[in-house]
């Protein structure tokens, strides 16, 4: 399964309003990178070797795009 706006496996670099509903008025982008994100990561830290964890939440434009997506299905 591709992942969304990944240009080599995907064929688009960036997704649109519209791509996913026509039925909308405005036509801008939602996402121009690939709709990748680690809720939360661990690893090694390379020097210490202490055990890292880091989390972030959804960004913006991924959360936008998953909604916009949900809209489109209703």
């Amino acid at each position: 399964c591709p992942v969304l706006c990944d240009k080599l496996y995907s064929g688009r670099s960036s997704l649109n309003r519209k791509q996913l509903d026509p039925r909308c008025d405005a036509d801008s982008v939602l996402l121009d990178r690939q709709a990748l994100h680690a809720h939360t990561i661990s690893f090694d830290h390379p020097i210490s070797g202490d055990r890292m964890t880091l989390s972030a939440d959804l960004p913006d434009d991924i959360r936008q795009t998953i909604e916009t997506i949900k809209q489109s299905r209703s």
